[in-house]
């Protein structure tokens, strides 16, 4: 009877785990889904610099590679051919 006990409470441990898991991998496919989403309405194509979407506005490429953001990158007022962003403090040079 104890053995059995043991096994019940083993199966109910292995079950508790599985149904985590399984609803980890269902909300990861969730973000999948809405970063998929996301690049359909709004995709970004790289330049060889930066980011940039359909309206030409450029986005961080190290914001955006490394944590999957989409940082808008800013024109300093000195009038310089470069961006810089905000979030990184990165500055990329047109070409």
């Amino acid at each position: 009877m104890t053995d059995l006990t043991i096994q019940m409470a083993q199966t109910q441990t292995i079950e508790t785990t599985k149904e985590s898991k399984i609803q980890e991998l269902e909300n990861k496919i969730k973000a999948l889904e809405t970063e998929i989403e996301e690049l359909k309405y709004n995709p970004l194509s790289y330049d060889g610099t930066v980011y940039r979407d359909k309206k030409d506005h450029p986005y961080c490429p190290t914001c955006y590679d490394t944590h999957g953001q989409k940082v808008h990158l800013h024109k300093p007022i000195s009038g310089r051919n470069c961006y810089y962003c905000q979030a990184c403090n990165a500055k990329y040079f047109e070409k």
